[in-house]
């Protein structure tokens, strides 16, 4: 340690650990601000990831629901993969949709950092949650805010198949009924 408390190598640089940990905040902050040009005009949510007791509650009702076989999840605004990487354990396909640059290029190097048994089962795609394609998706995950809830519904409503599971992390979706007790903060639909 420095005179002044600030954690030095001998070399008179900063140690990797604070280097580490300054850059992760960087990052992190620069993903923050990038998330915000669609939340100001109402077409999206910042980057606020799922905490694990959220994303263990959202895995537990699906599998309460979920009543044929998994195939393809959606993670409409994916922020760093967390929920997409979770749900490949269970789904032949996990797809992320980020249209923040730098979460999915993070999301990216995860899927190749965590090795091949992630290849062939997630995809990380840039792109605005408003012009995915929902057609052929058993489960689609959001983590949206109120005032996009909506309009997201409406979507939903026209393009997801009849059986579809609608997971609403925190936010519900007005004029919807969850097919059971939400958990969590977490609400389950599903498509008629």
């Amino acid at each position: 340690m420095s005179d002044n408390g600030v954690d030095k190598t001998e070399s008179g640089g900063l140690s990797p650990a604070v280097s580490y940990g300054l850059g992760a905040f960087f990052v992190l902050n620069i993903a923050m601000l990038a998330s915000l040009p669609p939340v100001l005009r109402g077409r999206g949510a910042p980057y606020l990831p799922t905490f694990r007791t959220h994303r263990e509650a959202m895995f537990r009702q699906l599998q309460q629901t979920v009543g044929r076989k998994k195939e393809v999840f959606v993670d409409l605004g994916s922020g760093d993969g967390r929920l997409v990487f979770a749900a490949a354990q269970t789904f032949r396909l996990s797809i992320g949709y980020e249209s923040n640059p730098f979460l999915y290029i993070f999301s990216q190097g995860q899927r190749f950092v965590r090795g091949p048994k992630y290849w062939a089962s997630t995809r990380f795609y840039w792109q605005d949650l408003w012009t995915a394609d929902l057609g052929e998706v058993d489960v689609v995950a959001v983590y949206g805010l109120g005032p996009i809830m909506k309009d997201l519904g409406q979507k939903l409503e026209r393009e997801l198949p009849s059986g579809s599971l609608v997971v609403s992390n925190v936010f519900s979706v007005p004029g919807w009924t969850p097919v059971n007790t939400s958990l969590e903060g977490t609400h389950i639909y599903r498509m008629r």
